[in-house]
């Protein structure tokens, strides 16, 4: 879900939101760089409705996306758990299961079902990433799927090098500005989550 609107990105980059001509390269920039902030903080940042499985069953559960508005559903092998009572950390995205769960077999596949992420999404991450947008448009040609720019040298012939899209050559480039940032959202805790 992309919480970069194309009138945000377009204003940083000095671009006039009334000229449609740009709207292609600036969306593709949006979604490659939101995808690259989420891909590097192991989670979704909008708020939205998803499912994770944990198998063992832990008693202390790490949520990979925070905060959380809401737990939705609890489910042991497809069966709703309605007995089951917990105490949950909302800006941790932590589940403690107070009781209910010394009954569960621990070979089950537990699901949790919750409404996570931003309704707003922060400030600083908000800024961090759209200066990401602005440096993969600044540093990506007309194909993009060649990457940004690595370097390009011209002293009698001209000689340009791409990075990777998807590898971590281009998104360490692109990121390290603002590493501190958003290391403070970045989820190390998936635990057993698939």
């Amino acid at each position: 879900m992309s919480w970069i609107t194309l009138e945000q990105a377009k204003q940083r980059l000095g671009i006039d939101c009334t000229d449609p001509s740009y709207d292609d390269a600036v969306q593709s920039a949006i979604d490659y760089s939101i995808a690259l902030v989420e891909t590097y903080c192991h989670r979704n940042f909008a708020e939205e409705q998803q499912d994770e499985s944990y198998l063992p069953v832990p008693r202390v559960t790490y949520l990979k996306n925070w905060p959380v508005a809401s737990i939705d559903d609890i489910q042991l092998d497809g069966v709703v758990q309605s007995d089951v009572t917990y105490t949950l950390d909302p800006m941790k995205g932590i589940v403690y299961f107070n009781s209910g769960w010394t009954t569960w077999d621990h070979t089950s596949l537990l699901t949790i079902t919750y409404t996570a992420g931003y309704a707003v999404i922060p400030t600083d991450l908000l800024e961090a990433t759209l200066d990401v947008v602005m440096a993969r448009y600044n540093t990506v040609d007309d194909d993009p799927s060649r990457g940004p720019v690595k370097f390009e040298r011209i002293d009698g012939s001209v000689s340009v090098s791409y990075g990777d899209p998807a590898g971590s050559d281009s998104s360490t480039g692109l990121l390290s500005p603002h590493l501190m940032v958003l290391n403070t959202y970045r989820s190390e805790r998936t635990q057993g989550a698939w």
